[in-house]
């Protein structure tokens, strides 16, 4: 199993640990496995200590795009990405970059410490964005 993943509800937070091996369509399915579940409003992804990333520039804005496809259930969520290793730190830094301007409904920064990442959630969000017009779920105009 590629990633293994934990619920922390006090938080309504997933903590998505990686293996460090994982292919790019496992990566996918995981993403497309957790919006299928009840998601939680807040993500940690922890790729913290793993091999460097073997992402093209291409697969990292089908993940982008990926995650604007989705249903609005984590509008104004968080999702922390964890990466010591520095090529890691900055395909995630691209990841991030491309959410807000692509519109994803929640905010992603990266962090080098889970710690950190933590801090960051705990916080109440900075902004809350519309993607592309939609609403939030639940939410009619």
């Amino acid at each position: 199993m590629p990633f293994k993943s934990r619920v922390e509800e006090e938080h309504d937070a997933t903590i998505v640990i990686s293996s460090g091996d994982e292919s790019f369509e496992e990566f996918m399915d995981a993403i497309v496995s957790f919006y299928a579940d009840r998601p939680t409003r807040n993500v940690i992804v922890d790729f913290f200590g793993k091999p460097p990333f073997r992402l093209t520039s291409e697969q990292v804005a089908r993940l982008a795009r990926l995650g604007e496809r989705q249903d609005g259930s984590r509008f104004g969520g968080k999702t922390a990405l964890v990466a010591d290793r520095d090529c890691n730190f900055g395909i995630m830094r691209m990841f991030e970059a491309l959410g807000k301007f692509s519109g994803l409904p929640f905010e992603v920064r990266v962090f080098r410490s889970v710690g950190q990442a933590w801090e960051w959630l705990r916080k109440p969000p900075a902004r809350v964005q519309f993607s592309r017009g939609r609403l939030p779920a639940g939410r009619s105009k």
